[in-house]
């Protein structure tokens, strides 16, 4: 599977399974050959490989496939229509005589496993693949070889708490779009400019998580209403709740898309966190089931407003106050200059030591969250983390940000590996923490 590395991107726990296949030829292309040194006598392939060595990713090209592609030599040929980047085997440099063709896996191939893929396309020379579908595919597919892709494994680094004390990292090569992320954002900001009597008609139900609110929450940290307006989806409750096609046209089903690929990508940073917990790598995915009446996981598009010029610069104005997350898992995407976001790690929190992390259009930040602390036994820390008020030279107008938030189906039970803490529903876990954490406006 695959696990979040800080500001690296994704990163595989895999193995390079080379399993039995016959050649292909590579395809025409217009790009120049480019003349490389030959390798020598011991690292030509020529003859002992086929002309093309076929590899079959296990997902899109990602951080994880980097190794495979750092084989590719300068000429490679990127064909769109196919998914497939061509060009010379190469080591350190020198031409090994063979061409090397890696080819996209996941949506590119149906979501099939590579071991069935491999099963019905004879032309892959070699699979990426997870163990387990080696494993379930070994009896008509032996493994010929083995070997890791990385020298570390990124879940290792990650797993140390003296390197990443925070447990906040941030994902590149994600695989949502930055068109559909910029497009996301677009409809965001059109809901926030309707008249507050439009959005009012989809008022927040709070027991559902759904709907639109303005100024209504209250942090113990701060005492006052943060400095925002939010709209959240959660999928079993937004009858009556979407603004109408004459409002704003394809509004609910661009967002429902958008929190489909949410999902999408936090399941497979869960999966990752599975693996380390010693539970089945699908642990966290079935208890996150968007079809499901109990599923409970919310989408929330925020607007914090502009700074009034008469309130800039005065101490102690917060965004947002200093909070952890309720969830498993939070995705956070977030604008080009419009930053405010800190993290105080657990252990620093009485010191006060907060650090700003710089948002990003690209990147998608990450912040465990306390029902995963729980759920790990402790071994997964949250962490606090606010929106401060911009300074007198940032940036002082309206600041956008969306959020999903990874929280398990309201009827999942919650039990760490380790049995620390008795077991208890996702809803119940919920429940006990808004309520230590949130009072109405009055």
């Amino acid at each position: 599977m695959h696990t979040p590395l800080r500001r690296l991107g994704v990163a595989a726990v895999a193995a390079l399974v080379v399993a039995t296949g016959a050649a292909c030829s590579s395809s025409e292309s217009d790009t120049a050959a480019v003349a490389l040194p030959p390798a020598p006598p011991e690292q030509r392939l020529t003859g002992l490989c086929p002309a093309t060595v076929a590899v079959q990713l296990q997902w899109e090209p990602e951080t994880d496939s980097g190794p495979i592609f750092g084989l590719l030599g300068p000429g490679y040929r990127v064909d769109s229509d196919n998914n497939t980047v061509t060009g010379p085997l190469v080591v350190d440099g020198k031409d090994t005589g063979v061409e090397l063709e890696v080819r996209a896996g996941g949506p590119a191939i149906g979501f099939q496993t590579v071991p069935s893929q491999m099963y019905v396309d004879s032309s892959i020379t070699m699979g990426l693949t997870h163990s387990e579908h080696a494993i379930a595919a070994a009896g008509q597919q032996p493994l010929v070889a083995v070997t890791t892709l990385l020298r570390y494994s990124p879940q290792m680094l990650m797993w140390d708490p003296a390197t990443h004390p925070e447990w906040l990292f941030q994902l590149s090569g994600h695989g949502i779009a930055q068109e559909q992320m910029d497009a996301v954002f677009d409809r965001t900001r059109s809901f926030f400019a309707l008249p507050e009597a439009a959005k009012g008609q989809y008022p927040l139900v709070k027991a559902n998580n759904a709907g639109w609110e303005s100024l209504s929450q209250v942090r113990p940290s701060i005492g006052v209403p943060d400095q925002k307006e939010s709209y959240q989806v959660t999928r079993p409750h937004m009858a009556g709740l979407w603004p109408s096609d004459d409002e704003l046209p394809g509004f609910a089903a661009a967002i429902l898309d958008f929190e489909y690929d949410c999902w999408t990508v936090a399941m497979r940073v869960l999966s990752c966190f599975a693996d380390r917990l010693g539970l089945p790598r699908e642990h966290f995915t079935a208890a996150h089931n968007p079809e499901s009446a109990q599923y409970q996981s919310t989408l929330r598009l925020l607007h914090y407003f502009a700074v009034p010029e008469e309130l800039r610069d005065i101490p102690g104005r917060w965004r947002a106050g200093a909070h952890t997350d309720f969830d498993c898992l939070t995705l956070l995407f977030q604008r080009d200059g419009q930053g405010g976001l800190q993290v105080c790690p657990g252990k620093e929190m009485e010191e006060r030591q907060w650090t700003s992390i710089t948002a990003s259009s690209s990147l998608i930040t990450c912040n465990i969250g306390d029902m995963l602390t729980r759920w790990s036994d402790d071994l997964l820390p949250s962490n606090f983390h606010r929106v401060r008020s911009p300074g007198r030279d940032e940036y002082q107008g309206d600041r956008y940000s969306i959020a999903y938030f990874a929280q398990a189906d309201r009827d999942a039970v919650i039990q760490g590996p380790r049995g620390v803490y008795p077991p208890v529903t996702a809803a119940d876990f919920l429940t006990q923490r808004v309520q230590a954490n949130y009072r109405p406006r009055l």
